[in-house]
């Protein structure tokens, strides 16, 4: 258990694979499937190291120079939107046709599974149907946008956005101040990844008040307003987008409740009401069309073309809508 000891959060996963290196029933074919950010990459890499370990008794010295001849990990090229075919027919299909150097498997482990052009995943597709017996492929997706015939050839292994207090606790471990630990933790949504990335911010107070303008000037129902805001959130943009949709959620939340316990952030309360009150069905239908744009940005399109049609559907989102009967009940300052 040593290699997954750092593993967060995921004891569903971590279990079943223990259970595979204990028994010795290796499937060829893993799927680690969750949101980015939640540990699917070092699950691998433990999961990979451990069986070498456990078949190589050298393993741990050329694990740590990196340089193991059975482990091949195959990741999105720079400057690339996809990972291509000749990634897989020319470097993985020949490397997997050479038997073990040293353990039992060879092991492949495919980062970013999702991002894979249609040839790619063709090509790994006639390797999944007829597999050497000593291939370990092992495949990391973000999304379920992946090929339903290569889903059905592999073993689902789930991972799961993980929780605010374990979060914390990670970052605590790690020497972060327990105010900066306790925001990035709530902001993160699951995501250790995130999170981390959150605590290298400085100036919050600044950076709320710049959140809550941005939303001001789109309430303003401006079309021009849309591109200020794309001009200010783009620098940042992870960062400003989940700044956002933590005011709409907590915003929402004020309009229909007077529990701050509710609230990701209570002490923002005055901050919230600055804010006209919010339709739910309209922003929920604009949630649903942002979280399609934030997919975009995984496969490295343009960040300014995201931003502006992030801005463009807040903008929306914002705008009054009367529902019949509705009147002002339910409607909370």
């Amino acid at each position: 258990m040593a290699d997954f000891a750092c593993i967060v959060g995921q004891d569903q996963a971590v279990a079943l694979l223990q259970r595979s290196l204990d028994s010795g029933i290796i499937s060829h074919a893993y799927l680690f499937m969750g949101p980015p950010g939640v540990g699917k990459q070092m699950t691998a890499q433990a999961f990979a190291r451990s069986l070498l370990q456990q078949e190589d008794p050298g393993a741990e010295v050329y694990l740590r120079e990196g340089i193991h001849p059975d482990l091949m990990e195959i990741s999105l090229p720079e400057n690339r939107t996809r990972i291509s075919k000749e990634q897989i027919s020319q470097e993985m299909i020949p490397w997997l046709a050479m038997k073990p150097y040293r353990a039992r498997h060879r092991i492949v482990l495919i980062h970013d599974s999702h991002l894979m052009s249609l040839e790619a995943a063709n090509a790994l597709l006639k390797t999944l149907e007829e597999p050497p017996e000593y291939a370990l492929i092992i495949l990391l997706s973000d999304t379920a946008e992946i090929l339903e015939t290569i889903v059905s050839r592999c073993q689902l292994v789930q991972f799961y956005p993980l929780g605010v207090e374990a979060i914390q606790s990670v970052l605590l471990s790690r020497g972060i101040e327990p105010e900066v630990a306790s925001r990035a933790a709530r902001l993160s949504q699951g995501s250790l990844g995130e999170a981390l990335q959150f605590c290298e911010e400085q100036d919050w107070p600044g950076r709320w008040q710049q959140a809550l303008s941005l939303l001001q000037g789109l309430s303003s129902g401006e079309p021009i307003k849309v591109f200020e805001a794309a001009s200010l959130m783009e620098e940042d943009l992870e960062l400003n987008v989940r700044l956002v949709e933590t005011i709409i959620r907590d915003r929402l939340i004020l309009q229909y409740s007077d529990q701050d316990n509710l609230l990701l952030f209570p002490e923002n309360k005055d901050l919230y009401r600055q804010l006209p009150p919010l339709h739910p069905e309209q922003v929920l239908r604009g949630w649903e069309r942002i979280n399609r744009i934030k997919r975009y940005s995984r496969y490295h399109v343009n960040r300014s073309l995201i931003a502006v049609n992030i801005a463009y559907e807040w903008l929306h989102l914002l705008q009054p809508q009367v529902s019949p009967g509705q009147g002002a009940h339910g409607q909370r300052r």
